[in-house]
């Protein structure tokens, strides 16, 4: 209606009220006749120009140009222009606005601008959201609490975390157990507080030989660990029925590595072990590509050299005592230093027999595999345990266990024939001792 408004105005002015009067607000906004034949006079308009705005002013803004005495000498009827409810308040960005009184109506003022945020038509000093005083939180790695200051409710830097913030508590980065070890390689590392107080891991030393984080330790501050008669060892590879390499146990604090001058470098402490007291049936063997180690393959093209269940006494061996298992060495006739004695067809075996316990019993490997019926009594290499080696091996022929189920020693190569002829003699030989 303001449009209307002015035109009425200046139609008043201009001494064209009459017509103005009774037209509609339509045709004098759309009738083309009305302003293009409205020829007036510059000279005319001089002293109307001096009493009210531009025609070019905007319309809406008339009444509000005006002043009251204008407004009621020119008969204007402004109303009153209610733009928002008188007292509310709103945010316009940073500006608090407050909705008062403006000449005939209301407007939005603006009563504030804020330095950091305006909420509610209040300005606050915080961009947080609203919180509960006394709670903290966390802002990446600050310690957030929530107060209340200048009216308003916000969040307030408690304290830079030296590490992480979490769950509103400055807490340590993912850690260690205190004063426990690990090896990274060859370096030490134990676990230490920082000037924080968080435990971190920290490197003590570089070893030479072996770092040990069970003890803590580089393993060549420690004595060479010694496989002779009665030491225990762990088991790391079986290449047959009867042979195994074996490890030192460090259970007993020793340094499981050793210095070989020749090679100049540390290399681990092991034997190859020929098991005293049994001959298992002979296999066909290959290396594997990962541990270097050779053992048994399956091949059913028997021969001196792959004998039948040959693949069979390796993997009963393997059943029986896996990789890892702790073991004890033990031999009839140790030498002066304490070491057993070496095959003397392969120096690079050492004879022994290998014990070990299960179930809270303790059992002889040669013995047992007799039972399961997966080797033969060894007539090869003298033996205090013949007597229950052959004992066992009697009870797998009779429940015909093994080997014994599908011939026994008539189907194996002709070097195990032969070298067995005996063995019957020796077993009941051995059987009659006291």
């Amino acid at each position: 209606m303001r449009t209307f408004h002015f035109i009425q105005t200046m139609a008043a002015v201009l001494g064209m009220g009459s017509c103005l009067t009774a037209c509609s607000e339509d045709s004098i906004n759309h009738d083309p006749e009305i302003t293009d034949d409205a020829d007036v006079d510059a000279a005319e308009l001089s002293d109307a120009d001096a009493e009210a705005p531009d025609a070019d002013a905007e319309t809406g803004d008339l009444c509000e140009q005006l002043s009251q005495e204008q407004i009621d000498e020119m008969g204007l009827d402004c109303g009153i222009i209610e733009v928002c409810p008188l007292g509310q308040k709103t945010c316009d960005g940073l500006n608090a606005q407050e909705c008062q009184s403006v000449g005939h109506g209301t407007d939005w003022i603006t009563v504030e601008t804020c330095e950091k945020n305006c909420l509610d038509g209040e300005c606050v000093t915080s961009g947080q959201p609203v919180c509960t005083v006394g709670e903290f939180t966390c802002s990446g790695s600050l310690r957030m609490v929530c107060k209340e200051e200048i009216g308003a409710v916000q969040w307030d830097v408690n304290r830079q975390c030296p590490e992480l913030c979490r769950d509103g508590d400055c807490v340590c980065a993912a850690g260690c157990t205190p004063d426990s070890f690990k090896c990274v390689g060859k370096n030490l590392n134990q676990c230490r507080p920082n000037e924080h107080g968080c435990h971190h891991w920290s490197q003590l030393k570089t070893c030479e030989s072996h770092c040990d984080a069970s003890m803590g330790l580089c393993t060549e501050e420690l004595p060479t660990c010694q496989l002779k008669n009665n030491s225990r060892a762990e088991v790391i590879h079986w290449v047959d029925g009867d042979t195994v390499w074996v490890g030192a146990f460090k259970g007993d604090q020793c340094n499981d590595f050793k210095y070989d001058s020749e090679k100049g470098k540390w290399i681990k402490v092991r034997l190859k072990i020929r098991v005293v007291g049994i001959d298992a049936p002979e296999c066909k063997k290959k290396q594997d590509a990962d541990s270097n180690y050779w053992s048994c393959t399956r091949n059913s093209s028997y021969s001196n050299s792959n004998e039948p269940y040959g693949y069979e006494a390796r993997e009963a061996a393997v059943s029986l005592l896996p990789k890892g298992s702790i073991v004890t060495l033990t031999c009839d006739n140790p030498k002066a230093d304490g070491s057993c004695p070496l095959d003397d067809t392969d120096e690079e075996r050492t004879l022994a027999y290998i014990g070990y316990e299960k179930d809270q019993a303790s059992y002889d490997f040669s013995i047992e595999m007799a039972r399961l019926g997966m080797a033969f009594a060894n007539t090869k290499f003298p033996s205090s345990k013949l007597k229950e080696i052959c004992a066992a091996q009697q009870e797998a022929q009779n429940a015909q266990r093994g080997l014994w189920a599908t011939g026994g020693l008539s189907q194996m190569g002709s070097d195990k024939r032969n070298g067995l002829s005996d063995m019957a003699k020796l077993c009941q030989k051995a059987m009659s001792q006291k």
